[in-house]
């Protein structure tokens, strides 16, 4: 029987699905655009972990009488240092282009480096509008911190029922706007940010009714079982390669909708029962600790390795494919590992130290989302 509070199992889960956004981000380095076409689901399973570990480290807590902006507090400390890294390595990349292309700054790119510094979108700019012009897959972190304000005004102090009235409009909208855009890649960019919101408020409120349904009807028994971890981690990796179901390039919108609406919540259920054994304890670990770091690194990382090849040597890593793409893995993991021993902990430690109850802890919560 496993007594920890830890859910190793979704954190192994929570670092598969950062794989595979990298992998498709970064396709072109394996000489195709990755096998991962339907990695964009990554995002919602980080949504539904999102509200179904925060409901668990945090509901009691509100309930007893933590403040909004404490919590708020805790959420920034666990989640800025390494964006903040993300954008300094990303602000590199563009400053580099920049002087290589020889040419101006502009006043729409400085207040977009300011706004994206403070966590927040830029007006459009570039093609497509990205959200986050610096680091754009920061999108899924703007809702995210919508999300996780909502749930400290109001959402964990929700009955069942009204959680799953909230969790069934959010739903309805998803479905309605995936189908007006025929498309399921939403959120990233100004013209779907109503999508980007629909699929976050889903998400994380269905993860916080399934935490309330796992405890309301005693699904909490956990069980250590290595097998049912591979085959969850098999299952989770399945559902990024659903080639079967296209026509063209991704998934229809309507399988994409079946994955993030139904089959992640029963996923989450079970997995959130089981956890590894020894053998495995250390990889799922390890996946739940790289994957946040990994996401928001991956971007920036590819951006600044693409502009140095390119001022050093007159090359593009693309023309070095696969190798070029298995190297890539590799610095990730190396990168994620490094910020977060030298960077993400200790300045998380001081935060904490600095701006939180003396009560609070300075690590993060079990499994942090993103994330």
């Amino acid at each position: 029987m496993q007594t920890s509070r830890a859910f190793i199992t979704l954190d192994a889960l929570r670092g598969i699905a950062a794989l595979a956004v990298i992998s498709w981000h970064g396709g072109r380095l394996f000489g195709d655009h990755g096998a991962f076409t339907a990695a964009i689901l990554a995002v919602d399973l980080f949504f539904i972990l999102s509200g179904f570990v925060l409901t668990h480290a945090y509901e009691k807590r509100l309930h007893a009488g933590m403040s909004v902006a404490s919590f708020v507090r805790m959420r920034l400390i666990r989640l800025y240092p390494l964006y903040l890294l993300g954008f300094l390595i990303a602000g590199a990349a563009v400053a580099l282009r920049i002087y290589a292309e020889a040419r101006e700054g502009s006043a729409e790119l400085g207040l977009a480096a300011l706004l994206n510094a403070l966590m927040l979108p830029n007006p459009a700019l570039g093609a497509p509008p990205f959200l986050f012009h610096f680091n754009f897959p920061a999108w899924s972190l703007f809702f995210e911190l919508i999300a996780n304000v909502l749930f400290a005004l109001f959402g964990a102090r929700l009955s069942l029922r009204q959680l799953a009235i909230v969790v069934a409009l959010c739903g309805a909208a998803l479905i309605a706007i995936t189908l007006r855009n025929n498309s399921f890649d939403m959120g990233a960019s100004w013209r779907t940010f109503d999508g980007g919101l629909a699929r976050s408020m889903f998400g994380f409120f269905a993860g916080v009714l399934l935490y309330r349904l796992r405890d309301r009807f005693a699904f909490t028994a956990r069980l250590q079982s290595n097998v049912m971890v591979c085959v969850l981690a098999l299952v989770t990796i399945a559902t990024f390669l659903p080639r079967f179901a296209m026509d063209g390039a991704r998934p229809s919108p309507e399988l994409m909708l079946f994955l993030a609406m139904a089959a992640y919540p029963t996923l989450i259920l079970f997995a959130a029962r089981y956890e590894p054994g020894a053998r495995l304890l250390p990889i799922c670990s390890w996946l739940g600790v790289a994957s946040y770091a990994a996401y928001v690194l991956h971007v920036p990382l590819h951006s600044l390795g693409g502009i140095v090849a390119h001022m050093l040597a007159d090359t593009r890593l693309e023309d070095h494919a696969p190798l070029s793409g298995f190297a890539f893995i590799v610095v990730i993991g190396l990168m994620a590992w490094v910020a977060d021993k030298y960077w993400d902990r200790p300045i998380r430690a001081f935060l904490s130290q600095r701006f939180l109850p003396a009560r609070t802890p300075p690590t993060a919560p079990e499994l942090s989302p993103q994330n």
